[in-house]
């Protein structure tokens, strides 16, 4: 027996209905997910384009420390700087560079003097004062890590905890040579220090949603900066 008309009509409008809604249903996941597909290519884009501005601006940052490192190696090589003015030269150099916290020079044993086994000279920036920091009783500088990296190669180097500030920072270091031998053996290094503080500073300004972070790692793997601090050296 075929239904009445009225209910046919009925289930035909009804089945017509479901119909609709789930080509609509349909059309609603396919904008979802092409919706979600935007919304990653464009915090994709986003991200990129922080990235850029934030090398760019540490990049600019780090170059601010490397020339006047170079005058200062390439002074003490040529014997321009009396030791009576040494102090009085690094502090002005080091307050030519507001970005950088430390200035040293460090030599190899008995290089510097003869009669003295180290000789090194530091100049800290602490609360927009600079002074020169204390030297170190049985600290053999010549014997770390650090410096034996410095003296092997010029540039910047690993981030390490320096035991003069107790800060993490980054060092560029050039060679000090001796006046009759400009292209010997280097007998110490000009070191300036650059906190990783100041790098973790810039990278907080970057522009990346409310779940969105930077991090910086070096050249070996190892985090120089990261939301967890206790990420950083590892």
């Amino acid at each position: 027996m075929s239904a009445p008309p009225r209910q046919a009509a009925i289930r035909r409008t009804a089945l017509g209905l479901a119909l609709l809604l789930a080509f609509l249903a349909c059309l609603q996941a396919y904008a979802l997910v092409h919706g979600a597909r935007d919304r990653k290519r464009q915090a994709l884009a986003q991200g990129r384009q922080e990235a850029r501005r934030m090398a760019e601006r540490i990049d600019a940052l780090l170059r601010t420390l490397e020339p006047e490192t170079q005058v200062l190696a390439e002074d003490l090589s040529a014997g321009r700087i009396p030791d009576p003015e040494l102090e009085a030269r690094l502090t002005r150099t080091l307050a030519r560079t507001p970005a950088a916290f430390r200035l040293g020079i460090d030599f190899r044993p008995y290089a510097k003097n003869p009669k003295a086994a180290l000789f090194s000279m530091d100049i800290v920036r602490e609360n927009g004062t600079l002074r020169r920091a204390p030297e170190r009783e049985h600290y053999n500088y010549a014997a770390q890590n650090w410096f034996l990296a410095d003296l092997a190669e010029e540039g910047w180097h690993e981030p390490h905890l320096s035991l003069t500030t107790g800060q993490v920072v980054a060092g560029y270091s050039r060679f000090i040579r001796r006046p009759d031998a400009p292209r010997g053996e280097p007998i110490g290094i000009v070191v300036m220090d650059l906190s990783l503080a100041t790098i973790r500073g810039i990278l907080a300004t970057a522009s990346l949603g409310r779940t969105g972070y930077c991090c910086l790692l070096s050249p070996r793997g190892t985090f120089l900066a990261h939301p967890r601090n206790d990420w950083v050296l590892e």
